[in-house]
């Protein structure tokens, strides 16, 4: 099957096809250097433990870069974050929240957050970066977020 699917499109230029995928990446490394220009502090690093590394999730798209109507085959980078309500009034990371408040925190990729990421942010971006395609293909791997259909 992916030998004639390559021999079909083997003559297809790929200008509005793009690929998406997930990706992790880890907050902290212990080895390595930092290069840091001169007169820039040394930043503190803090691990609560080194066997539980923090990760943050990206939800990454690009295509073949079209210099015809100015792309340049970045689509977007978006961090994957759902939204935290406060049940009581605490204190994190030096930061006062009362009860009801909200922010920001990392989750996992589910089926709901992919599409809600794909309507609110894929799309969108889609449509602004190219807004002259009238229809776009959008490939991404068989993660199971992706692989329920809606």
């Amino acid at each position: 099957a992916r030998l004639a699917y390559g021999r079909k499109h083997l003559r297809d230029p790929w200008k509005l096809h793009f690929d998406g995928d997930e990706k992790w990446f880890y907050t902290h490394s212990n080895s390595g250097k930092l290069k840091l220009p001169s007169g820039v502090d040394k930043p503190k690093k803090a691990l609560q433990s080194k066997r539980f590394v923090g990760k943050v999730m990206m939800l990454i798209v690009i295509g073949k870069p079209d210099p015809e109507y100015g792309f340049d085959g970045k689509v977007g980078c978006w961090r994957v974050t759902g939204e935290h309500v406060y049940k009581r009034a605490t204190t994190y990371n030096g930061v006062r929240y009362e009860k009801g408040d909200t922010r920001r925190i990392d989750v996992s990729m589910d089926n709901d957050k992919f599409h809600e990421m794909l309507k609110e942010k894929v799309l969108p971006a889609l449509r602004r970066k190219l807004p002259h395609a009238r229809t776009l293909k959008l490939q991404l791997d068989n993660a199971s977020p992706h692989a329920t259909g809606r």
